[in-house]
């Protein structure tokens, strides 16, 4: 699939909304979990691909990796985000990526990793840069910042 026009990436931000409706009846099926229904939303500006609240009835997705990877979001960054729900419903005092949430994702045949693998280079961050995939430091050695000072780690 791909997404190149506003319009395809609409009909994408609504196959989102199927998908997560067949996720959340999957887990229910599955493992007997009763889940609400999840409402999504197109709110997440940088790297992360996604993330549940488990108080709210809402899935935030992020819009750019929806519109670059549309396959690798349906398949993996949805039912992630539904086993993270899904586990704080069974289990409240889980751990995030512990092993109730990586039983789930094994329930939808999918590895539990933690993070997705999409190229985030050319997605924007809160500030609206981006990294920039031929930037080479001009510095050889390596720097960090720490309590305010820019410090050199040899």
């Amino acid at each position: 699939m791909k997404i190149e026009t506003p319009k395809e990436l609409l009909e994408a931000k609504v196959l989102c909304g199927k998908e997560i409706d067949k996720c959340v009846y999957f887990i229910q099926r599955t493992f007997a979990i009763r889940l609400p229904k999840l409402i999504p939303i197109f709110d997440i500006q940088d790297s992360v691909g996604g993330y549940v609240r488990t108080n709210e009835k809402l899935i935030h997705l992020n819009p750019t990796l929806l519109q670059a990877n549309p396959d690798e979001y349906f398949n993996t960054v949805i039912p992630h985000e539904v086993c993270h729900l899904a586990a704080s419903q069974c289990w409240p005092k889980c751990a995030s990526h512990g092993k109730h949430w990586a039983l789930l994702m094994s329930g939808f045949g999918l590895p539990p990793t933690p993070c997705h693998r999409m190229d985030v280079r050319t997605v924007p961050n809160r500030l609206g840069q981006t990294k920039n995939p031929n930037y080479k430091s001009v510095n050889s050695k390596i720097k960090t910042i720490k309590f305010g000072k820019i410090i050199d780690l040899d």
